[in-house]
């Protein structure tokens, strides 16, 4: 979509001024919240970003290289974002199984391919990238894999578990196998068909679509200088939902929605006190929801026209960008 077609429906949809800076979302396949923005995958195979806007009372939490950043044209087919609000890198999977990475560092976006293998899965994260071939077998870049290599494997994460008495933070990849869940050297049985990791948290979905969680904390073997740290695995007690897609966030305590097999978004929060409440949720039928995970608990919820639907003012002040060469 042009520059000026997303402008002129910008300002028909909403009410403003043509030139007036609105900048609408795109049709989107799929989408992650992180912080107050987000990233997007296009109907188009395109990467769009939806960027925090700063203010001196408010400073934006999310933005991609600190400025409004056009949308990565490619032909995408799923995307991966790393967990943390703090950590951006997004990378797309072509039809063709190469990962394309792109990271925010001080000279701007970097761009990395993958192209070894033929990859169906990427988990980037606050220390390196997991990447899940067809076969169900892992690389790992930036970080050694903690997992056994053995697998093979239909979903894997990483994500880290800070510790005071660790540094670095210590590395927790968690994968999905026919025997169960595997985290480290943690291994829960059972049969698993979704897995989700962020911040010192997991989730997974049964086959039944039960969802279970963990806290990842850490343990240590040995004295002194021969001291070895490990991930260990706590599950949470939390309120008994089905759904086929989840997504989560921490803070101060868990905030998790989920879609279940009619499209009803269903969300749950734990108070201060560690008993849980009914959270805010749209009605209709969606195929996507996503956690905002800040003080106001909201989220976004993708419908199957592609349009976006948001509450608790989830991405209330973010700005989709333009595509590359716009006119």
């Amino acid at each position: 979509m042009t520059r000026c077609l997303r402008a002129a429906l910008c300002a028909v949809t909403l009410g403003l001024a043509a030139g007036s800076g609105c900048h609408a979302p795109p049709a989107l396949a799929t989408f992650a919240l992180r912080g107050e923005g987000a990233v997007g995958l296009t109907v188009d195979g395109d990467l769009s970003f939806c960027n925090a806007a700063d203010s001196p009372e408010r400073p934006r939490d999310y933005s991609w290289c600190g400025e409004l950043q056009d949308d990565i044209e490619g032909s995408f087919t799923s995307l991966a974002v790393a967990g943390s609000s703090g950590v951006q890198q997004a990378c797309g999977i072509d039809a063709d199984g190469v990962v394309s990475c792109f990271s925010c560092l001080d000279d701007g976006v970097t761009r990395e391919d993958y192209d070894a293998r033929t990859y169906v899965a990427a988990a980037p994260s606050e220390d390196g990238l997991l990447l899940l071939d067809a076969d169900g077998m892992v690389e790992a870049f930036g970080h050694p894999l903690e997992l056994p290599e053995s697998g093979p494997y239909r979903r894997v994460s990483r994500t880290v578990t800070p510790h005071e008495e660790y540094v670095p933070l210590l590395v927790v990849d968690c994968g999905i196998t026919d025997e169960g869940l595997v985290c480290n050297q943690d291994e829960v049985p059972g049969e698993f068909v979704e897995l989700f990791a962020h911040r010192s948290h997991v989730c997974a979905i049964e086959a039944s679509g039960a969802v279970r969680c963990w806290s990842t904390g850490a343990d240590r073997v040995g004295e002194h200088g021969e001291t070895e740290w490990f991930a260990t695995l706590t599950e949470l007690a939390i309120p008994a939902i089905e759904v086929v897609q989840l997504d989560f966030e921490y803070v101060g305590g868990l905030q998790l929605c989920g879609i279940d097999t009619a499209g009803r978004v269903t969300c749950v929060e734990q108070e201060d006190g560690g008993g849980w409440s009914t959270g805010s949720a749209p009605p209709g039928r969606f195929i996507e929801v996503g956690v905002q995970g800040l003080a106001s608990a909201g989220g976004c919820a993708l419908g199957a026209d592609h349009a976006l639907t948001c509450w608790d003012d989830a991405l209330d002040r973010c700005r989709w960008g333009e595509p590359v060469g716009g006119g």
